[in-house]
């Protein structure tokens, strides 16, 4: 496919609205050592339910700018110091026992954790104790989709369907981009930044590659250099 371009300036932006709560005090627990994992025959240790997780199926994590470790399961989200857990009980229930559950979560320019679920978007910020949940962002079809703030603090919002979202945070207004191509069907899955400022968009169908400042989106799949049209995953090391 050739290349197309996008203004992203030009498309219209609304503006964000917010469902704002009082963060409960999480429940702290002190974590249990790690055990050795049985029946493997390398030496693997487990850290779930027995340590102190809420919930042994681990659907997210990421460390934030302090060292904490985020770790969000099918019971619950919580924050671990290496010595302590504390886990946090806003994320909305989908039935008894189970939460929503988190595809992504990120830590934006202000420190604030972006919590991205099935029940939509919470914006957590310690320093103001609140917690935000994006109206409509539960509306989303979001399973297994990536959040990414990118250089500029903007943050991009990957779909199975619905194309892309850009949100930005400082004036509180949202874009979206219903397809990158033609045949992309909306699917935004899997996102990263690289060193260029470049967006990457892995999909079933293709990569495709974003130039934000100039609107230009590449385009691969397996006729132009992928040896298959489905990303399942992007991950950009130290070297490249």
């Amino acid at each position: 496919l050739p290349d197309t371009l996008i203004d992203f300036n030009s498309i219209d932006s609304k503006p964000l609205e917010f469902q704002t709560a009082l963060v409960a005090p999480p429940k702290v627990v002190k974590a249990g050592l790690p055990k050795l994992k049985r029946d493997v025959s390398l030496g693997i240790l487990e850290f779930s339910e027995d340590q102190g997780l809420p919930g042994y199926r681990v659907t997210a994590m990421m460390q934030d700018s302090h060292g904490m470790l985020w770790i969000a399961t099918d019971k619950g989200l919580c924050r671990f110091n290496g010595e302590y857990l504390e886990i946090y009980t806003f994320i909305e229930a989908v039935f008894t026992g189970s939460i929503a559950e988190v595809s992504s979560m990120l830590e934006d320019q202000k420190g604030r954790i972006w919590i991205y679920s099935q029940g939509g978007i919470y914006i957590l910020d310690h320093v103001t104790g609140l917690v935000a949940k994006i109206k409509g962002s539960a509306n989303f079809n979001n399973t297994k989709c990536d959040l990414l703030v990118d250089h500029r603090g903007l943050i991009w919002q990957g779909t199975a369907q619905d194309g892309l979202f850009i949100i930005d945070p400082e004036q509180e207004t949202l874009r979206h981009v219903a397809q990158l191509h033609k045949d992309d069907a909306g699917n935004t899955k899997k996102l990263i930044e690289d060193e260029e400022g470049n967006i990457w968009v892995g999909s079933p169908t293709g990569l495709s590659i974003v130039n934000y400042e100039t609107g230009k989106v590449r385009y691969l799949d397996d006729q132009n250099g992928l040896p298959a049209n489905q990303v399942k995953g992007l991950f950009q090391d130290r070297n490249n």
